[in-house]
């Protein structure tokens, strides 16, 4: 019997070689299609689909304009290469006992470069995008950058809500140059708003894309609010360690201080021959020695004297210590009704005063003097603000019970660059990610039974209403750090908002609290309590 031929499997399309292809380039073109796993393929044909048709710039709002796809392949290679090389060493911080380095601001790394540390394609495109958008937009004013800030975000990070006040002199203008920014990597979504009490928009940035905002839209309250998955291109995979790259570039008159970052101050050039620093007045009387930033004619222009290292953050301990605390205290005409019910309801009443904390825990004290050189070096352009307290009233439940306290409806921007300032402290301290957690600022009344929270709240407040029927409003000027070594707390540091009066600090066994209540703190308690006892 005649065997039959073996019947073989049909080709398939894709071993199929195209018409006109040798053999060899079919078995080429074979092997490179297995060598791609699904999830890759399934990745590209994604990515694929955010690539959109490169078009005129967009005005989203006046003095906000946005190119999308505005970097081909090459070019954004060209980019990545470039920011990756330059923060190979910068975006980490090496730790001392040999563990791997981490990033420098938890989830981010961050650099800060004049505009000649890079290639000069790059300013190069900076003006054009300014151009093109000045021609679409006539609020948008025209910019000659002059430095580069460059971020790398982990797939996990996020970046709080903030405007980039690197100037002082933008805050009184609330307009200015634009900044161009540019994205790279992972596409990330963009929240903005002008002002901090009305909702945000939020903008999908996709690798290429360039925003700029100047103008009326300089202040520009943003956040990186997420990093978007599976959405590297293709042409950076290999290239681009998974992540984000954000290159801000824009116009200062001088360098960007890293050390005050994210509050940021513009540190004047004071190295070049040409430079003339301005005039300085006298130092007030009242102000220590050991104040490092003076008080001059120009907003933050340096003592010629200083170099760049003298704003840099002291060697601090790490923020462990659950003795101190930086924070915000109401003055003592407010306490009455605070007190009353911290009396009854808060485990630690007779320890702390109340308080608005900013940073708990904190350094150990033995660090006060140098943490609070620095830190008050960067607040001498904040100007006192007011806040309220009471706007807002809840409750959060920890394991075994829940915490009432105050809110305040909408966070003054001084208070959150003060924030900002003391995490990065924080973050470059402890090499970790306390400078990423969002800030809510609030004033314990107590700990309730968490079956309870909820109708002590209510029982506070008027019928249908989160606000306390007290409301506590007060001009914020100054920044205590508090000590309990030994309890009470004590006030161990007062630092003066702008440069009026500047930093004051307690000895070792000394205390300032009289300086600001008139009394000890154990005394303003005893006080209450005769009058409680009274009233009873």
């Amino acid at each position: 019997m005649e065997q039959q031929p073996r019947r073989g499997r049909r080709p398939r399309k894709r071993d199929q070689a195209p018409r006109g292809a040798t053999s060899e380039q079919a078995q080429n073109e074979s092997r490179s299609s297995s060598g791609v796993s699904s999830k890759a393929k399934s990745e590209r044909v994604f990515n694929k689909q955010l690539v959109k048709p490169r078009g005129a710039p967009e005005v989203l709002q006046p003095g906000l304009v946005l190119f999308r796809n505005a970097m081909d392949a090459a070019r954004q290679r060209e980019w990545v290469e470039t920011a990756m090389a330059m923060g190979s060493e910068g975006f980490y911080q090496h730790q001392p006992d040999g563990a791997p380095a981490r990033l420098n601001q938890g989830n981010r790394g961050r650099i800060i470069e004049p505009i000649d540390a890079f290639p000069e394609e790059f300013a190069t495109l900076c003006r054009e995008k300014v151009a093109e958008a000045m021609s679409v937009d006539p609020s948008m004013p025209s910019m000659e950058p002059t430095t580069a800030l460059v971020n790398f975000y982990n797939p996990k990070a996020t970046f709080k809500w903030h405007r980039d006040s690197e100037d002082p002199e933008l805050i009184k203008r609330k307009q200015g140059f634009p900044v161009v920014s540019v994205s790279l990597g992972l596409s990330a979504e963009f929240g903005y708003k002008l002002h901090q009490d009305e909702p945000h928009q939020v903008l999908r940035l996709n690798s290429g894309d360039i925003l700029l905002f100047g103008g009326p839209s300089r202040m520009l309250l943003h956040s990186v609010l997420s990093i978007i998955p599976n959405t590297m291109p293709g042409h950076l995979q290999g290239l681009l360690r998974l992540g984000r790259v954000n290159m801000t570039f824009r116009q200062v008159e001088g360098f960007i201080d890293p050390t005050a970052f994210p509050a940021y101050r513009v540190r004047y050039d004071i190295e070049e021959e040409h430079s003339t620093p301005a005039p300085q007045r006298e130092q007030p009387a009242s102000q220590p020695a050991s104040h490092p930033s003076g008080d001059h004619e120009r907003p933050w222009q340096a003592d010629p004297s200083m170099t760049m290292r003298s704003a840099a953050l002291p060697e601090l301990a790490s923020f462990s210590s659950y003795s101190t605390s930086v924070c915000l205290v109401p003055p003592r005409h407010l306490w009455r009704p605070i007190q009353a019910l911290r009396r009854q309801h808060h485990s630690v009443f007779a320890r702390w005063p109340p308080h608005v904390n900013l940073a708990y825990p904190f350094t150990p004290e033995s660090d006060f003097a140098s943490a609070a050189a620095w830190l008050q070096h960067s607040l001498v352009e904040v100007s006192p603000f007011t806040i309220e307290l009471g706007s807002t009233t809840g409750f959060f439940t920890r394991k075994r019970d829940a915490v009432v306290y105050l809110g305040c409806g909408r966070t003054p921007v001084e208070l959150q660059q003060i924030h900002a300032t003391v995490h990065q402290a924080a973050v470059t301290s402890t090499g970790g990610n306390r400078g990423q957690r969002q800030f809510v600022p609030h004033l314990t009344l107590g700990e309730w039974p968490k079956a309870e929270a909820a109708e002590a709240v209510r029982r506070l407040c008027p019928e249908g209403s989160s606000e306390w029927s007290e409301r506590f409003e007060w001009a914020v000027e100054y920044v205590v750090f508090l000590s309990r070594e030994p309890d009470p707390f004590h006030v161990k540091a007062i630092l003066w908002l702008g440069s009026e009066k500047g930093l004051e600090l307690a000895g070792p066994n000394e205390c300032l609290c009289r300086r600001l209540w008139g009394c000890e703190y154990h005394e303003a308690c005893a006080e209450l309590e005769g009058a409680m006892t009274e009233s009873e």
